[in-house]
């Protein structure tokens, strides 16, 4: 998905994602297209403020690689936290219901675990191994600390350490200043 300037007549607000997204999830469409147009939602999402400038969340060694890269994004994958299969099981039981809280359920959903992260190509593989398409079975655990931790693949695979960056100091990284 390509990042959509504000003034662009395509983009659509975070918001405007949830509404749309809510409004198609409970139409009598094929599930293909739930999907697909959730899969858009859910990549729109993540990139809206650019597909690696707007990711605040990246592996050490993805940060390592860009800076020795001066800025180029090389070997570096947009990964979500929480793999988009596993988000789409959980927005689909809550749009059932066309209820008004619908929306903000959808929202707040998509706004705390449709994360994104930049990690590299290697770690990704070391993440497909275990958790390509699922999370650790503490993440849907009402009893586990981590229920619901968007950021629990990659605390499971203890050689993929993610910070959270300021934007200004991500800016720097990614542009080849930093």
């Amino acid at each position: 998905m390509a990042y959509r300037a504000r003034n662009h007549k395509h983009f659509r607000t975070r918001p405007e994602l949830a509404r749309d997204l809510a409004i198609v999830m409970a139409s009598p469409v094929t599930e293909g297209t739930k999907y697909g147009v959730f899969r858009d939602v859910a990549w729109t999402w993540t990139e809206g403020d650019g597909k690696y400038e707007g990711v605040s969340h990246w592996s050490k060694l993805a940060l390592s690689l860009c800076r020795s890269n001066g800025g180029k994004k090389h070997g570096l994958r947009h990964e979500h936290a929480t793999p988009i299969k596993v988000l789409y099981e959980l927005v689909r039981p809550v749009c059932e219901d066309d209820q008004p809280e619908t929306v903000d359920a959808v929202f707040r959903l998509l706004d705390d675990l449709n994360i994104a992260v930049i990690i590299t190509l290697t770690e990704q593989r070391m993440l497909d191994a275990s958790y390509r398409d699922s999370m650790p079975s503490q993440f849907n655990d009402p009893a586990s600390d981590n229920y619901r931790n968007p950021m629990l693949r990659f605390s499971e695979c203890p050689k993929i350490e993610v910070v959270e960056l300021q934007p200004s100091k991500l800016k720097q990284i990614v542009r080849g200043d930093g």
